[in-house]
């Protein structure tokens, strides 16, 4: 999916608790969904994405 749109725009995510999450084999998962991106996509999609928002917002 990263190729198709911008990589500053994608979140992996988990929907733990609910019964579709992919817990307990969300770091599996994980594992497999982002074993072709570098280091920095990774950390986009993985963590940064998500927090710029809210560092902006202070």
């Amino acid at each position: 999916m990263k190729d198709m749109c911008n990589a500053r725009r994608l979140m992996w995510a988990n929907d733990f608790p609910r019964s579709d999450s992919t817990c307990p084999l969300s770091q599996t998962m994980l594992e497999e969904h982002t074993k072709g991106l570098g280091e920095q996509e990774w950390n986009w999609i993985c963590h940064d994405n998500v927090a710029e928002p809210y560092r902006s917002a202070f």
